[in-house]
């Protein structure tokens, strides 16, 4: 391996986890509802979250990568759309980790949120993620099956008063 190929996985890794961070605090931010919600679903039921998370997740990954390793071009785009699904789900259910973070780290249950906490929780999440070994295969798969799970109990969650 080269200087340049160091770097490029270097760019790789941080570009991913800017787009990671963007996308977990802007969601935070333009969708506050769901993300309660979905704070509300991992407070309550954690367990819950990562069983339905890690069901989905393992089984959507599986046959994400299966249909990658087709031969015809529509399966590996079938494929590759499916994971970028998964991850979609898991969004709002990400947000709603990153507000629970925010609420811990500032210490006050009860105040809003504000785009500083979430984007420093948010960047707390990401971070603990990148920590060799531990963060790789214990941390990160843990966010994302409860972040999943959060998400498809949102995605899945009737409205409360009829639309006008």
């Amino acid at each position: 391996m080269t200087g340049g190929d160091a770097w490029a996985y270097t760019m790789i890794v941080l570009v991913t986890c800017l787009s990671l961070w963007a996308g977990i605090t802007g969601v935070g931010l333009l969708s506050p509802p769901r993300c309660a919600a979905a704070e509300q679903r991992l407070s309550a039921w954690p367990g819950r979250c990562i069983a339905t998370g890690a069901a989905i997740g393992v089984l959507g990954i599986a046959l994400g990568l299966t249909m990658m390793n087709a031969n015809p071009a529509p399966l590996k785009i079938m494929g590759i759309a499916l994971i970028l699904f998964l991850v979609l789900v898991a969004f709002p259910g990400a947000a709603g980790l990153a507000r629970i973070a925010a609420r811990r780290l500032r210490g006050d249950e009860t105040a809003d949120l504000t785009f500083a906490s979430t984007g420093r929780a948010s960047a707390m999440l990401i971070l603990a993620s990148l920590a060799p070994f531990i963060g790789w295969f214990l941390v990160f798969p843990l966010q994302f099956f409860a972040s999943l799970g959060a998400g498809l109990g949102v995605l899945r969650r009737t409205a409360t008063e009829p639309a006008p």
